[in-house]
């Protein structure tokens, strides 16, 4: 774990730290709640979640909550839903991941459209109503039922309008797209079908998983790095500001408070693809290895299931050696 983080966090400056909220109105069934600080508790109406919340809702669960301008999120059973941000041109951006399950947005007049993410994928949207399915395998379903959503993957783009939609597989550009009238979307029959997929081919989706890994783990080591360069450099404007005596206050405004800025979105960004990382371990690659394990529970001398285990000790290695020394004990 990296001692330096609740440090560097106290500097952040106020307007840094500034978001939106997002506030449950419904609540139904089993819906946690997995804070910024590590604590779970049960989702009730008026709670409110910020960036670094977790919503999980269990088999009956289901929850509606609501941003700005009447914008509305629909969290379905089984879902993971984490409400993330990083630095952004400049910028914070929102970032709504899907890690598991199935949500249905619909954004009105947002000051700022956040993107929305998946396994698989990243979307743009722009006053837009849509669903996004994630399923086991991290393949993606996106829907659209009112203005348009740009879908990206591996240097693919597809852009939905009114009633289309498209498929995203996981370590794939989009698929093509196709009609999709609203109300007539058979969500259950492709999570199905991909569920079917993942156990025919555990082992190969799991490969996937691990490249998908090592991709954050390249994201969070670069950022980092960026971070101890800019870190050094604040400490040594710091140290300057210390000798001045005449317009300290000017020196600090042009020099020291962008790059407390900067340092701040370095830490962001980092901590944004360390927290994908553990997501991906926690509610995707947890429940491929319990669904297998259960399968092959009285045939575990079988290939598949040898070979999906070595595959699982190495997407571990991975996460241990190359994720883990940017979490905080609060995430795990």
């Amino acid at each position: 774990m990296k001692k330096f983080l609740i440090i560097c966090i106290l500097f952040i400056p106020a307007i840094f730290l500034y978001s939106q909220q997002s506030v449950f109105e419904y609540v139904e069934g089993e819906v946690t709640i997995k804070r910024i600080s590590g604590d779970l508790i049960p989702a009730e109406i008026g709670n409110s979640i910020v960036p670094g919340d977790s919503v999980i809702t269990g088999r009956d669960g289901y929850a509606e909550l609501t941003l700005e301008s009447n914008s509305t999120i629909t969290i379905d059973k089984d879902t993971v839903f984490v409400f993330a941000q990083r630095e952004k041109k400049e910028e914070k951006k929102s970032i709504f991941m899907i890690v598991l399950g199935k949500i249905g947005f619909k954004f009105d007049k947002l000051l700022q459209e956040p993107d929305i993410q998946t396994p698989s994928s990243v979307a743009g949207v722009r006053g837009t109503e849509f669903t996004v399915v994630t399923a086991l395998d991290g393949s993606s379903l996106y829907v659209v039922s009112e203005g348009s959503v740009a879908v990206e993957a591996e240097g693919g783009l597809v852009v939905l309008e009114l009633e289309e939609g498209v498929a995203v597989s996981l370590g794939e550009a989009p698929g093509e797209k196709f009609e999709a009238r609203f109300g007539s979307e058979d969500y259950s029959g492709w999570l199905e079908g991909k569920n079917i997929n993942f156990d025919m081919n555990p082992v190969e989706t799991l490969t996937t998983m691990t490249e998908t890994l090592k991709s954050y783990a390249r994201g969070a080591d670069d950022f980092y790095n960026q971070y101890l360069q800019s870190r050094s450099e604040l400490e040594s404007l710091r140290d300057e500001l210390n000798t001045i005596t005449d317009n300290k206050n000017d020196f600090y405004q042009k020099k020291v408070f962008p790059k407390e800025i900067e340092t701040s979105y370095l830490v962001l960004n980092y901590r944004y693809y360390a927290l994908s990382a553990y997501s991906l371990r926690r509610y995707v690659v947890g429940n491929m290895y319990l669904k297998t394990k259960t399968k092959y529970l009285t045939k575990q001398n079988e290939p598949v299931f040898s070979n999906f285990i070595k595959e699982y000790e190495r997407f571990l290695g991975i996460f241990e050696k190359e994720i883990v020394p940017y979490l905080e004990e609060r995430d795990v």
